[in-house]
């Protein structure tokens, strides 16, 4: 339906998602400033993992003793994890999809899967996909962009729930921290907070996930003064991609 509205839509709205979770100092004021001026505005927390020092102080600090203990019970089962191209799995991929009750229709189609695997190779600075896999079949996969070169985002997380039972989810969420972060994440998110996801929430709590910070989506109106808005946007963006990370990173959560 989209692709047939879109030739005779005019826009007169655009909605603009500040989602670097760096909103401290410039970016902070930019932000209050911005959200002044939008015609609409919605706060999200979104889920978030600080990484820092080594994987195995990640390991002891930031999981608990539940999440570490699943992590074992997958590799006892025999599972494992390694990094895979995604297209030479596309049949597995799709049973993983397929296995989960209210998926989109795009999730469950060949083609349009191919278009998103190649969507988020040629538009993110670095794109990485691992699978789980029992023997030779492959029952988990992730994918994973950076969005900047210290902010990584599991951009698709799927298991067989088949299998559910061997602690997919937990091996293929720790396998995707440890390759986040010896690619040089800081920051790693996964979605945002949602009471329409409590059961996830919890299973990302486990693996320390912070509640500590916000994500503000503003939408302005298209009008001369709203395309100004625009380009300041640009530019304190770039300025708050530049500075104030280092700020973040020096905060406890």
């Amino acid at each position: 339906v989209w692709e047939e509205l879109r030739p005779n839509l005019k826009a007169d709205v655009v909605g603009i998602g500040i989602k670097e979770p760096m909103m401290m100092d410039l970016f902070e004021s930019y932000s209050v400033f911005f959200s002044r001026k939008a015609s609409y505005l919605r706060v999200i927390k979104p889920r978030i993992l600080v990484v820092e020092g080594e994987l195995e102080d990640i390991w002891k600090d930031r999981l608990d003793k539940k999440a570490r203990n699943a992590v074992r019970r997958a590799e006892r089962a025999g599972l494992r994890a390694e990094e895979i191209t995604p297209l030479k799995h596309i049949p597995d991929i799709l049973e993983c999809n397929k296995s989960k009750k209210g998926v989109p229709p795009s999730y469950t189609d060949e083609e349009a899967l191919a278009k998103d695997i190649e969507f988020l190779a040629l538009n993110f600075r670095k794109f990485y996909s691992i699978g789980v896999f029992l023997k030779e079949k492959l029952i988990g996969y992730e994918f994973i962009v950076f969005s900047n070169n210290k902010l990584a985002l599991f951009s698709r997380f799927f298991i067989n729930y088949n299998y559910k039972q061997l602690s997919v989810g937990e091996l293929l969420l720790w396998k995707g921290i440890e390759k986040a972060v010896n690619e040089g994440a800081k920051l790693i998110q996964y979605g945002s907070w949602s009471r329409h996801h409590p059961g996830l929430d919890v299973f990302l709590e486990h693996f320390g996930f912070s509640k500590n910070f916000k994500t503000l989506n503003v939408y302005i109106p298209l009008t001369p003064q709203g395309k100004i808005l625009l380009m300041q946007k640009r530019l304190a963006s770039r300025i708050a991609n530049s500075t104030t990370l280092e700020r973040l990173l020096q905060h406890e959560f």
